[in-house]
Parts: C-alpha cells; sequence; structure tokens
C-alpha cells in the first residue's frame, strides 16, 4: 500500500482497495452507475478535514502515477471502470481523453474540448447565463456549471442586462404571471435573482396566496380577485378555504361579506331572503351574516313574520307558483312548501297538477 498525498489518514493497494489507519481497516467502496458506465467511489476526509467523495481510479494514479505535466484526467486503458488496478491508468489531458475514446469507437457526452469551454466561458461573458449556455449545448445546468468548477471561473449573471427590475415588477406584481411565463415572454431562463434583488417572494404559489390574502381582507369578493389576478374563480376560492382551514383571517370579521358586494346584500335582504338563502348565496357562516346586517343597519324578518300564508294560497289559485316565487325572490319549493302547509292545516285536500287544475 502506499499513502495518499492530500490524505494521509488513508492508504491504497495497487488494485484499488482503500485502507483507513485510523479504524485499522479497508473502506468499503460504492459503485454507482452514472453517465452510462460504473464508477467505484470512496469517502474520504482531508488533511483539512473536509469529507470529500473521491473516485478509486484517481486516488491510485495520485499515489502510484507520477503527474509531472499536471494532467487532470485519469483514463482506464481498456475502459473498464472498475479495473482500477494501476496498470490499467493513465494520466492524460482531456484532449487526449476524447481523442482515445473517439479511436476506440466510444462515445463522449458532456466532455468539453477547450475550444468548447474557451466558448463557454465568452458567452458568459457576452451576457449568457448557465441556464442559456446549458439550452445551447443540450445538456443540463449542472454539466455548465462543472465546467466554471474545474476552471475556478465564477459564472456572470447577466440577468440585468436582459430585463430590468420595473418589467419583472409589473408582470409579477401587477400582472400576476408566473415566473415560467414572464421568461418565455423576457427570453431569459430564470427571474428568481431578479425576484430576491428586489426582494420578493420567488415561489410564486406562496406570493398568490398572500395576495390574495391581502385582497379578500380588504373586502375584495372571490371574483373581483380572480379578475384582477386573472385566475379561475374556484382556484380562488381554493386557496381561501386553505387560509380559513389554516386560521390565518377570522372570517367572522373583516373576512365576512365582501364590501363591494353590499349592495347586492342589501337588495336582498329587502327582497326578504331568509338566513339560510343569505349564507349559502355569500358562501358565509352566520357570524360572517350578522355582522353585515349590523353595518347596514338592516335585519332580516323572520319566516312567520315574511309569508302571509293565506295569502299565498289565494294567489295560487289565480297564478302558477313559479309567478309567485318571482314576485317574492325566492324559489318555487319554497312558495309550494308554505301552500302545502297552509292546506294541510285547513284540511284541504292537497291535490295534484297545476294550478288551473286545482282551480
Amino acid at each position: 500500500m502506499k499513502r495518499i498525498p492530500n490524505f494521509s489518514g488513508y492508504s491504497v493497494t495497487k488494485d484499488g482497495r482503500v485502507y483507513s489507519h485510523k479504524s485499522d481497516m479497508f473502506i468499503s467502496i460504492q459503485i454507482r452507475f452514472r453517465r452510462n458506465r460504473n464508477n467505484a467511489r470512496v469517502k474520504l476526509i482531508d488533511d483539512n478535514g473536509c469529507r470529500r467523495t473521491m473516485y478509486v481510479h484517481r486516488l491510485v494514479a495520485m499515489a502510484y502515477l507520477p503527474n509531472l505535466e499536471n494532467k487532470a484526467t485519469v483514463n482506464h486503458k481498456d475502459f473498464d471502470t472498475l479495473n482500477n488496478h494501476v496498470d490499467n491508468l493513465e494520466w492524460m489531458t482531456m484532449e487526449e481523453n476524447i481523442a482515445h475514446a473517439k479511436e476506440n469507437g466510444i462515445s463522449v457526452k458532456y466532455v468539453f474540448s477547450l475550444s468548447d469551454i474557451a466558448e463557454i466561458l465568452e458567452l458568459n461573458r457576452s451576457g449568457y447565463n448557465i441556464g442559456d449556455i446549458a439550452k445551447k449545448y443540450g445538456c443540463s445546468n449542472p454539466v455548465i456549471k462543472n465546467v466554471f468548477n474545474k476552471e475556478n471561473v465564477k459564472p456572470i449573471t447577466h440577468y440585468k442586462k436582459k430585463i430590468s427590475e420595473y418589467e419583472v415588477r409589473k408582470k409579477y406584481l401587477q400582472e400576476y404571471k408566473k415566473p415560467q411565463q414572464i421568461c418565455e415572454e423576457l427570453g431569459v431562463s430564470s427571474i428568481s435573482y431578479c425576484l430576491k434583488d428586489i426582494g420578493i417572494e420567488t415561489n410564486w404559489h406562496t406570493f398568490i396566496c398572500g395576495e390574495i390574502n391581502k385582497m379578500y381582507s380588504s373586502g375584495l369578493s372571490v371574483d373581483y380577485i380572480a379578475n384582477t389576478t386573472r385566475l379561475d374563480s374556484s382556484y380562488v376560492r381554493s386557496k381561501i378555504n386553505i387560509l380559513r382551514e389554516e386560521d390565518l383571517f377570522d372570517v367572522t370579521t373583516q373576512y365576512g361579506i365582501p364590501t363591494d358586494r353590499y349592495d347586492e346584500f342589501i337588495s336582498l335582504v329587502l327582497k326578504r331572503y331568509s338566513r339560510d338563502e343569505l349564507k349559502k348565496h355569500f358562501n358565509v357562516g352566520d357570524n360572517a351574516l350578522d355582522t353585515a346586517l349590523r353595518k347596514n343597519n338592516l335585519k332580516i324578518i323572520r319566516d312567520s313574520e315574511k309569508y302571509d300564508i293565506k295569502k299565498l294560497y289565494e294567489m295560487s289559485l289565480k297564478m302558477p307558483q313559479s309567478e309567485i316565487a318571482k314576485i317574492y325572490g325566492v324559489s318555487q319549493p319554497t312558495i309550494g312548501k308554505k301552500i302545502a302547509k297552509y292546506k294541510r292545516n285547513n284540511g284541504i285536500k292537497v291535490a295534484g297538477g297545476n294550478w288551473k287544475k286545482q282551480k
């Protein structure tokens, strides 16, 4: 065995077994399938006390193979990535590694040449961010980030050159558009950095839930909020119900019937709608209904005071119940129940059919 440079607490054998001097035993090696090949890895603690995950073939090369030219890549000669014997390894540059793979008919994925790396760095300097570059090369963001990490270069974010804070504020805070829609309209890959600088919640669902809370708390109706935010009223109502379930506001006080619907509320009360009908119409509870009545100085007439049942019966002899329901501003079944109750109380036979047959 030989000690591993920068990992003085460990040694490695020529065939790739790693030994810990602290625990006095060989360490178990993990096999991970990545990029269409298996890789042997092990977790070690370096001389600086940092925990690092290292490839076994690289540890063997570091311990046994001199690297006088400071080449960056360790190549498997037989292309068997699990054969980590020192005789199967050699130091190479990235270009040599790519050429070696192509000569033997091996496709290389996400391995960039020096010219590619230079182009990536130049694209970043000219205004492309990591997401834009990844899209150009047809790979994921971490692949491009890895290029910057290996080159020890910090990528520059150019969102301020492509988009202005005014545009983001307008589309996000006034038009309530999702970040993905804004990115498509402005031709960028992300606006999260801009939102963080402005100090706005980057999670759109959390943000829109807070906006619905503010608007609903100010007395605006569900329909008004839905039109303002360009959302479905069912979605707005579901968010309000979630806020109610989580007890984030008190629906019995300011979160009752919206103030912009008070005219409608007064009209229905004057039409002698019952409590149940009003609660169902405005989707509120008893306390919210009482609050709206108190604010408008109104009183709901009791059911016994609301209808003259005898008068309803006499009217039913002259016109259909649907017409009577329209006069009182209630449903036809409500009128039908009142008339049937009067007939039972007075021993009048309840005949089937319409008012003409009854007459």
